[in-house]
């Protein structure tokens, strides 16, 4: 009698339709979270970056603006008495002084007249020299997404004994110690230090301005 073996293979059945949509939706799932989380973290590191560099170009401006005032009146000599003071305009959001800052004559002896002020949202740098010349130029740039917005530019003046000069009152506005009201021509020999503080706003929308300061003491030459 032959004996016939059947070989009875279990198990071996492949994944249904359903099955494998499933999977495809699971591996879908996944790889969704890893990409937004992924994409979510190179947002906030380049917004990040985008802000710590807003800052670095506003506090550069700012540096500009105060080694500019520490040269006011520098290499005075008595024969150019008629150019004192050095500071000439000294209001809350203006501020106009005498120094040598290039070669040649300037308005008053060898000191050209420089001013900083808010113009069209940009610190502005205004340089007049001799013959009635004057060259003006943003000291905040231009960035890839609109412009560097300086929203307040605000000075206090204090006399050697560190007090506000009398012309002037201090408030606290949204936060920030503000001076208000201009020194008088008569006064302006009287300013010993200038507090200077910049609110800035980057072009990019949603990011909140920030502000920033520093401050320049009168050098000891300068006076007559």
């Amino acid at each position: 009698m032959r004996r016939t073996w059947s070989l009875r293979r279990t198990d071996q059945r492949g994944l249904t339709l359903v099955e494998l949509l499933v999977a495809l939706v699971m591996l879908g799932v996944i790889f969704g979270g890893m990409f937004a989380s992924t994409s979510a973290m190179a947002r906030s590191w380049a917004l990040g970056q985008h802000r710590v560099w807003v800052q670095q170009t506003g506090r550069a401006s700012l540096d500009w603006m105060i080694r500019r005032i520490r040269l006011a009146g520098q290499g005075y000599e008595r024969s150019w008495a008629s150019c004192l003071p050095f500071y000439r305009v000294a209001e809350p959001a203006r501020f106009a002084f005498r120094a040598d800052v290039s070669a040649g004559a300037g308005v008053c002896g060898p000191f050209e007249e420089l001013e900083y002020a808010v113009s069209g949202g940009r610190l502005v740098e205004t340089i007049r020299g001799a013959g009635g010349s004057s060259t003006s130029r943003a000291l905040t740039v231009n960035e890839e997404v609109g412009i560097i917005t300086v929203t307040d530019l605000n000075f206090c003046y204090y006399d050697i004994f560190d007090q506000l000069i009398l012309d002037q009152s201090l408030s606290v506005v949204e936060g920030q110690e503000t001076c208000s009201g201009a020194v008088r021509t008569t006064r302006l020999a009287d300013i010993y230090r200038v507090k200077v503080r910049v609110r800035v706003v980057s072009g990019r929308q949603g990011e909140l301005p920030f502000d920033i300061a520093s401050q320049a003491v009168r050098r000891l030459e300068v006076l007559p």
